[in-house]
């Protein structure tokens, strides 16, 4: 049994949310008080509706697009101010990745090997300029995992597009 912060009745834990992070592992307001909450914010802001959605959905977009574009280049201008202003944490980063990837080069990689890895980078680099958009060459099992740490060898790069890489970050999903 449980009270309801909103209604303040005491009411079995089937009648709430779940929640994971509180210590019952249930929300502290029942579903009916939830609920009618948000009927509540449903008419205060009906602009926010589906029905506004839907009727709106040009606008909308043209909105979220702007947005997006603007939130873009302010990240970019403040990318390029941070690095002018800690060139020092900039080169203290590369010198890491470089490190990195010196360290998690084996010693038994042949000149074969070597020649296939900087036909990678150039594949990367190639397929930037021939169409358009950034292409990376990734770690399949990341150079610095925090629980698996892969080489830097031919079997575990792969050349993909840059999107996908960065949504990767430094993890490795190991499929079962």
């Amino acid at each position: 049994m449980k009270t309801c912060t909103k209604c303040g009745q005491e009411k079995t834990l089937q009648e709430f949310y779940k929640d994971s992070c509180k210590v019952e592992g249930v929300r502290n307001d029942c579903k009916v008080c939830v609920l009618q909450k948000a009927k509540e914010y449903r008419e205060k802001y009906p602009h926010k509706n589906l029905q506004y959605r839907n009727d709106n959905a040009k606008k909308i977009s043209h909105y979220r697009k702007q947005r997006y574009a603007k939130q873009k280049l302010e990240s970019n201008e403040y990318s390029k101010k941070y690095a002018k202003e800690n060139p020092h944490k900039i080169a203290a980063t590369a010198a890491k990745r470089r490190a990195a990837k010196k360290q998690r080069t084996p010693c038994w990689l042949t000149e074969d090997d070597h020649w296939v890895l900087e036909q990678a980078y150039e594949l990367a680099s190639l397929r930037t300029k021939v169409l358009g958009f950034a292409w990376h060459v990734d770690h399949i099992i990341p150079l610095q995992g925090k629980k698996v740490s892969g080489l830097h060898t031919p079997s575990n790069i792969q050349v993909i597009p840059a999107v996908l890489n960065l949504q990767k970050y430094n993890c490795y999903e190991v499929s079962q």
